[in-house]
């Protein structure tokens, strides 16, 4: 009998880690092994498994009877975790007005997804508005499925309300939530709230801190700022996860990635910059964990990519035009006219920040399947 409870084997730029559980076959039929780099590491893994040894343990599990390939997407799993963006398509004229993006939540559920997220924004027709509501729902019709937010506008909304929903989201999910935050780039927004956009950094940053304590304050307590005061609070109901849900920080720039590393956030990364740019700062993220003596742990980091399937050069280039069209209109969005800014905020450091094709062909996930494994691979 072979026992994987602690066993590490390293192949190439993988690694196999034994600590999955409840695998699944609808996933190794999506996220089989493909491309030369991965077809090396299943011959080390069929090779170093030998079914006629006796029973192959993962974690307590029998998986004697798993083909090779799908022992290999055991591993795939661990190392690579995915998530679904949901749209918000709503149908004004049915009961149910938002019945399709819960369809494609329950969908990634039973196809092995690991997080649904929702996006923030206000005054655009087609955006949420209000996520924590929203995705109160998507928790109620799944129950494996996290819900996250990627991300919530939080200079925008008053701080103990956002933590008195998130609790209670929290406890609704039975602790299946993530928070996601940011401080925000759309000038249009900062605008309609009669906010200055000089201020948002400075708002964040106290906002996810008083949160923080918040989550954590057993008794009543109060709060004095400059900005808020609060008197004799506490915030109900409690959070199920402890000391409070995972807190994801939007980031671009490397200070903000070492900042977020150094207060002990998980860093979600944007889908406009390149894979270059990702990697470089994957790199600030760990680097910065390193001075201070903490362990690197790669599911602490989530990255946003555009997902374009092209089987042939049209498709491709439908793939373009649909999305050079969201990709302009979010850089317009970003631009504050009042300081006439050229820069486009959640691709800061990606140099062909102004030509959305370079931006796809250097960053999305694009192409037919094999291509798209390869994009993804990328990335690890």
């Amino acid at each position: 009998m072979l026992d994987l409870q602690n066993l590490k084997i390293r192949q190439g730029s993988f690694q196999l880690t034994a600590s999955l559980c409840g695998l699944d076959a609808k996933i190794y039929a999506i996220m089989g092994p493909s491309g030369a780099g991965k077809s090396t590491f299943l011959a080390a893994l069929a090779g170093f498994l030998p079914v006629s040894s006796g029973a192959v343990l993962w974690n307590g599990q029998n998986i004697t009877g798993l083909r090779p390939a799908q022992r290999f997407v055991a591993a795939y799993i661990q190392r690579v975790r995915f998530s679904l963006s949901l749209p918000t398509i709503r149908d004004p004229g049915a009961a149910d007005p938002y019945a399709e993006t819960y369809a494609l939540a329950e969908i990634a559920e039973e196809e092995g997804f690991h997080t649904a997220t929702i996006g923030h924004h206000h005054f655009m027709p087609g955006n949420q508005s209000d996520p924590l509501t929203f995705l109160a729902t998507v928790a109620a019709r799944t129950s494996s499925l996290r819900v996250g937010t990627g991300i919530f506008l939080l200079p925008a909304h008053h701080p103990v309300r956002v933590a008195e929903q998130v609790a209670t989201i929290d406890q609704l999910s039975k602790g299946r939530y993530d928070f996601g935050v940011g401080r925000g780039y759309r000038a249009n927004e900062f605008h309609g709230f009669g906010l200055e956009m000089s201020d948002a950094q400075d708002m964040f940053d106290e906002a996810i801190e008083f949160m923080r304590r918040a989550f954590t304050e057993t008794g009543r307590w109060t709060y004095s700022s400059d900005r808020w005061t609060f008197n004799d609070i506490i915030v109900e109901p409690p959070v199920v996860q402890k000391p409070h849900p995972p807190m994801w920080v939007g980031a671009a720039s490397e200070g903000s990635i070492r900042k977020a590393a150094r207060n002990g956030y998980n860093l979600l990364l944007a889908q406009v910059p390149s894979f270059e740019a990702i990697a470089e700062s994957v790199n600030f993220y760990r680097d910065e964990l390193d001075r201070m003596g903490k362990a690197f742990d790669p599911h602490r980091i989530a990255v946003t990519r555009g997902l374009m399937v092209a089987n042939d050069d049209a498709a491709r280039e439908d793939a373009h035009v649909l999305r050079g069209k969201f990709l302009t209109e979010v850089q317009v969005l970003a631009t504050d006219p009042r300081f006439q800014s050229k820069s486009f905020v959640p691709a800061a450091r990606h140099k062909n920040r102004g030509d959305p094709r370079v931006t796809s062909e250097e960053g999305a996930i694009i192409g037919n399947s094999e291509e798209m494994i390869e994009r993804v691979e990328k990335l690890y």
